[in-house]
């Protein structure tokens, strides 16, 4: 689902902005179409989706990764009805 592009993109964007391009919605969807030339639309789209649903921060507060991100690829399922596939990708994305 997620090119190896858009990836490093996104990596880019952290790497240069910090773990507070993902503190807002609002915030990371601005700084996504600014990093990806409106290149990844459906891309940036579930990555903030997962920012809103406070996804991010539950990744970053938690010892049990692995849990957590089987926990939140649930909550991007059950609340936002992505398919449980691209749902861990975008959890795997984000962590």
């Amino acid at each position: 689902m997620f090119s190896a592009d858009f990836i490093k993109i996104l990596q880019t964007l952290l790497a240069e902005q910090g773990k507070a391009a993902l503190l807002s919605g609002s915030k990371c969807k601005a700084m996504l179409f600014d990093y990806t030339h409106r290149e990844y639309p459906k891309e940036c789209r579930l990555i903030v989706q997962a920012v809103e649903a406070g996804i991010s921060k539950a990744l970053d507060n938690t010892n049990e990764l692995a849990i957590c991100k089987l926990q939140q690829a649930r909550i991007l399922h059950d609340d936002y009805f992505l398919s449980q596939d691209i749902a861990m990708e975008v959890i795997n994305c984000l962590a």
